[in-house]
């Protein structure tokens, strides 16, 4: 993987016409940023997005070109769902949902699986109000939601599609919560 990430930075490196020593400034040297291009060796993290900064490369575009310029799958995932929602398709969603329980299934000790899990159960009770999710999923939901200390991404596209599995009470304090997290 070290030398894919290398290739892609000097691929954007190139595109935009810069120079290893115009990268690298004062922050490594460019003999260590060229062994790194070449997948011999790697740089800190810290280093890598200080050159990436140096670029006026955004880490979400470098993941977009490292992805080959395609969505990543968690946004595939959440795209698909959204569709699958906005078109009222619940034969797509049921689909969606059999992969998640799948994926759930196979790795039980990863929380991710469960929670995308419960987020397509409440998309498909927002379609269908007769499949209701389980008390024991939105505890679930909101227990992890409270665990995590600074909301990303992933916990508000969590809270956002599943605030209507939620009381009027649990809103209140997640929505308190939200603003102290983000």
């Amino acid at each position: 993987m070290q030398k894919v990430v290398g290739e892609v930075f000097k691929i954007i490196r190139e595109a935009k016409g810069l120079t290893l020593k115009e990268v690298a400034d004062n922050i490594v040297s460019t003999a260590q940023l060229s062994r790194f291009e070449r997948g011999i060796s790697g740089i800190t993290i810290d280093t890598f997005y200080l050159c990436l900064k140096n670029m006026n490369v955004p880490l979400d575009e470098f993941q977009w070109v490292y992805h080959n310029y395609t969505q990543t799958l968690d946004i595939q995932f959440s795209t698909k769902l959204s569709e699958a929602y906005l078109n009222q398709d619940v034969t797509k969603i049921k689909s969606i949902l059999k992969n998640c329980l799948q994926f759930e299934e196979e790795n039980p000790d990863q929380k991710l699986y469960r929670l995308k899990t419960i987020v397509v159960r409440a998309i498909l009770f927002y379609c269908l109000p007769s499949e209701v999710v389980s008390n024991e999923d939105v505890q679930f939901l909101m227990d992890y939601l409270f665990s995590v200390e600074e909301w990303g991404r992933f916990e508000l596209w969590i809270f956002t599609n599943a605030v209507g599995l939620m009381n009027v009470a649990s809103l209140e304090l997640f929505t308190n919560e939200m603003v102290k997290r983000t």
